[in-house]
This record gives C-alpha cells, sequence and structure tokens, in this order.
C-alpha cells in the first residue's frame, strides 16, 4: 500500500516535468520558490500559472523524559505546496504532505503512518519595488483537521506570516518572516521568527543560509540553524537540497530535505 502511496506523486511529478518542458519559455519569469527554507518568499506566482513545489523531509530528535531515554523521527513523504497566481498580488494555496512518526521510549516502540493536516490559503503581495517585484507580504493559512487522527487538530487552526525581502547587490538577498498560528480552541499559540540570507555561486546555481526560531505558550523556545542549495534545471524546474540543527535547547534535533518545483505556464 505505501508503495503504491509514493508510486502516484512521482509518476504525477515525472508526467508533469515532461508537460512543462514542452511549454518552456526562454523570457519566463524568474522562478521563486517557498521552499527549501522555513522562510516564506514575498513573491507571488505569476497570475493564471501553477506552482508544484514538492519533497522529502526527514526530522530526527532525541530527549530524556523520566530518566528513558526517547527517540523521535519523522518522515514527510511528498509533502506539497499548490501556488496558484490569481492576479499580479494575489496567489491561491494548498498543501499537505503524507507522514510516518516513529518514536521508541526504552524498550518500547511506537509508529503511526497517515496524512497530515489540509493546509489552505492565500498570499497577497503589500508593497512592490520600481520593478513591479513584491517585497513585502501578507500570507493567511487555514490548517483543516483532514487527515489521521494522531496528526491533526480537533479545530481549525489559523496562521498569519508576514514575509518581507530585501536585496543587497545582484547576488545576494535577505529574507525574513514574523508570523504566528493559533488554536484558540485548545489555547495553544506558536510564533516564528526568520532570517534567510540567499546568493548566488554560479549560473543556475544558488544557495542559502538562515536562521530561525520557534516559540509557544506550552512549549519550549527552539531555535535553529539550516542551509542549502538551489539548482534551476530548466526555466520552470527546479532541484533543491538543505538540512539543518537545533541549537541551544535543541541540541540534538537535525534534519534533512530535497525537494523539486515545477511551475506549469498559463
Amino acid at each position: 500500500m505505501l508503495v503504491v502511496k509514493i508510486f502516484i506523486p512521482v509518476f504525477l511529478i515525472c508526467s508533469t516535468l515532461f508537460f512543462c518542458n514542452l511549454f518552456a519559455q526562454e523570457d519566463d519569469p524568474d522562478l521563486i520558490t517557498d521552499r527549501p527554507d522555513i522562510t516564506e518568499s514575498a513573491s507571488i506566482v505569476h497570475p493564471g500559472w501553477l506552482q508544484i513545489e514538492t519533497g522529502f523531509l526527514l526530522l530526527k530528535d532525541n530527549f530524556v523524559d523520566e530518566a528513558v531515554l526517547n527517540d523521535l523521527s519523522i518522515y514527510n513523504l511528498a509533502g506539497t505546496l499548490l501556488r496558484l497566481g490569481v492576479s499580479g498580488s494575489v496567489e491561491l494555496r494548498a498543501g499537505g504532505a503524507y507522514q510516518i512518526f516513529k518514536s521508541t521510549k526504552g524498550i518500547n516502540k511506537n509508529e503511526v503512518t497517515g496524512i497530515s493536516d489540509l493546509l489552505i490559503g492565500t498570499k497577497v503581495s503589500l508593497f512592490k519595488d520600481e520593478s513591479n517585484q513584491p517585497k513585502l507580504s501578507m500570507l493567511f493559512h487555514l490548517f483543516l483537521p483532514f487527515g489521521q487522527k494522531f496528526f491533526r487538530s480537533e479545530t481549525i487552526e489559523h496562521q498569519i506570516i508576514l514575509a518581507s525581502l530585501n536585496d543587497i547587490g545582484d547576488n545576494f538577498s535577505l529574507s525574513y518572516n514574523v508570523g504566528g498560528r493559533w488554536n484558540f480552541k485548545d489555547e495553544i499559540s506558536s510564533y516564528v521568527l526568520s532570517l534567510s540570507g540567499g546568493f548566488g555561486i554560479i549560473d543556475n546555481l544558488s544557495g542559502y543560509a538562515e536562521v530561525f526560531g520557534e516559540f509557544s505558550n506550552v512549549l519550549i523556545p527552539g531555535y535553529f540553524l539550516d542551509g542549502g542549495f538551489v539548482h534551476l534545471l530548466e526555466g520552470n524546474i527546479q532541484l533543491d537540497i538543505s538540512s539543518g540543527f537545533g541549537i541551544l535547547n535543541n541540541s540534538s534535533f537535525w534534519f534533512i530535505s530535497t525537494g523539486l518545483t515545477v511551475r506549469i505556464p498559463r
């Protein structure tokens, strides 16, 4: 069953790659994605175009609870974000993932698989520069209790993120986010602050380095560093790879990720 669930997304992605190669144009606008870093871009997908951002993510952590060592692994398979341009200032967004959760506490082992909550939302450009490129955008998301019971919330959760971009020269830019997510039923709130620096290396290859923090009214703060590389294969196809780790209170935490973005012109 798991093989079928993995095969279907891979088949769809490969078919889309072939389709996009047929319609790629030399004058296409730059392909700017919201992956692989945590920081959401300020960019808006071109009107009428569909952008598919998908990938694999592995998170690992271990900690001591009640004098017993806990080992945690989370596999995020085909975590996908769909972005559809509505106008020059608005895009629609939807996403989800198939997850595998594995934990070991002493001699006790637990494994749960299933679909995560469904994300729906929009990104709205608030300010553009002289070249009509977004410099400040607002993201509005709803997380719907859609997936496997273990992963889903019991209520709709709300998220708002302010995303900004500053270009520094021709080959370097700074992006930063301030955002929050709220579960009003359980009175749980969480917040994220992130700063990501992107830099060009050679033609069609760029990198990034990022620092971010996560804060909640029910958990201790988490602080993280990560970085990675992005390779543009075609005007509408991009690959990425990244890795990161926790610092301070989360020094045992680490993750690796690889992904694919495909853009389908109108």
